[in-house]
């Protein structure tokens, strides 16, 4: 009797973790959907909403993923959140041969956007490989002039 206590007990165990891991998988955004938050220092990138993005022109570059869009707290403090952005763009010709890879490295960390913020979940610090064939299309600008830079609202054309 009581080892089909414990196989009942270790089922309905079994069925509490899969529907946690099930809510947990629902509430994340389909990684395909994503939209990227992507700041400069200064005005030499001067990039329009709608306008497509190449990648390959650029070595590398720190973007911020947005993990938990649509749920974008009002918050009347305005404040920036984190540390200050040193400028982490660096600049390769687009003459000739782009790079044939570029790499994207995702900080997790609050970013200020006006009056609403963003909270990026932690364990998406990583860095990734994107083909410079990958296109993306500005879908906001928010220019700061007082801080120096530009953010950069970007969202992955599909293929």
């Amino acid at each position: 009797m009581a080892e089909q206590d414990w196989s009942t007990y270790g089922f309905k165990s079994l069925l509490m973790l899969l529907s946690q891991a099930q809510r947990n998988l629902s509430s994340r955004p389909n990684p395909e959907m994503n939209k990227f938050i992507f700041r400069t220092a200064g005005e030499r990138w001067n990039l329009q909403k709608g306008q497509h993005l190449s990648l390959g022109c650029y070595s590398s570059f720190t973007v911020r993923r947005n993990v938990a869009m649509g749920h974008l707290k009002e918050d009347g403090a305005a404040e920036e959140g984190g540390e200050e952005e040193e400028d982490a763009t660096k600049e390769s010709a687009c003459e000739g041969n782009p790079p044939t890879l570029v790499k994207i490295k995702f900080t997790p960390e609050v970013v200020g956007l006006g009056v609403k913020h963003l909270s990026p979940l932690s364990e998406d610090e990583r860095e990734v490989l994107v083909s410079p064939l990958q296109n993306f299309t500005v879908t906001e600008v928010i220019k700061r002039a007082k801080k120096g830079f530009t953010v950069f609202m970007l969202e992955p054309v599909k293929a």
